[in-house]
């Protein structure tokens, strides 16, 4: 029995019909089945697949793995704001910000290859929602006085990942400068501020900045970590607004744990 991994916990936001659909996309994957199973892709080549609500972008690479994202067409609740707190009790999808940024990333890699009309496509409902808004995401960071802060990804599930980190320090545009490296690290799961930089700007055709608090709270201070063009339309902003702030999300389900690359012996 394949998990219901796209229904809305209170049964009153979301498409009765979506998550058996989703479901059923995977019961018919050739290269991947339930955790259940417990049985591996055997392809790591990239591909992106349309489907009437989703598109499923595999062999996604995710470190020394692969990965399999399902990001729904429409925007999660038709488009509604909420809190980060309010989405996590509504929905499992709310994606973090490495599951934008993987995903990101592999269609940058492939935006010249036998997809690239597709490509462009998937990159284009991205470039919308940045335009458009500040996209909400399930990484949170709380900053602390006198100790290093922490950085949370997928708040509020049972896959919730924290880090200990120093994330108060300078902002600014996102390059080649050592100064973003560790931050950059631990949002996006990468050193490279350069190649995060292109992608952003492949994706928004704005240049990337990060906002960070540059000195620490006098006390506890948790903020929610949004993707989007800043109001001032100069920069796509990597950015941590208030913890009660509501934006909309769009909806992922990320399936990383049950793919591996292929070694070659």
């Amino acid at each position: 029995m394949v998990q219901n991994i796209l229904g809305d916990k209170k049964k009153t936001s979301f498409d009765d019909n979506l998550a058996d659909y989703v479901n059923s996309i995977y019961d018919k994957m050739p290269d991947v089945i339930v955790p259940e199973k417990k049985i591996v892709v055997s392809s790591g080549n990239f591909s992106i697949e349309e489907l009437k609500d989703v598109y499923v972008l595999r062999g996604v690479e995710c470190g020394d793995e692969l990965g399999a994202f399902t990001w729904i067409k429409k925007l999660l609740d038709g488009g509604k704001s909420h809190t980060q707190e309010e989405w996590v009790k509504i929905t499992y999808e709310l994606p973090d910000a490495r599951d934008y940024y993987l995903s990101l990333l592999a269609l940058y890699k492939n935006k010249d290859g036998p997809q690239a009309g597709l490509v462009e496509q998937v990159r284009r409902m991205f470039a919308e929602d940045f335009k458009n808004y500040l996209m909400m995401t399930s990484s949170r960071v709380n900053y602390k006085p006198g100790t290093n802060d922490e950085l949370i990804h997928n708040y509020g599930s049972s896959s919730e990942d924290c880090k200990d980190i120093a994330f108060v320090g300078p902002c600014g545009y996102v390059g080649s400068e050592n100064k973003f490296e560790d931050r950059i690290n631990a949002l996006f799961g990468t050193r490279n501020c350069k190649e995060v930089s292109d992608v952003f700007n492949w994706v928004t055709k704005k240049a990337t900045y990060l906002w960070t608090p540059n000195k620490k709270p006098s006390s506890e201070n948790t903020r929610t970590v949004v993707l989007g063009v800043v109001s001032i339309g100069v920069g796509f902003g990597i950015d941590a607004v208030d913890i009660g702030s509501s934006r909309p999300a769009r909806g992922v389900i990320a399936v990383r744990e049950l793919f591996v690359k292929n070694k070659v012996n």
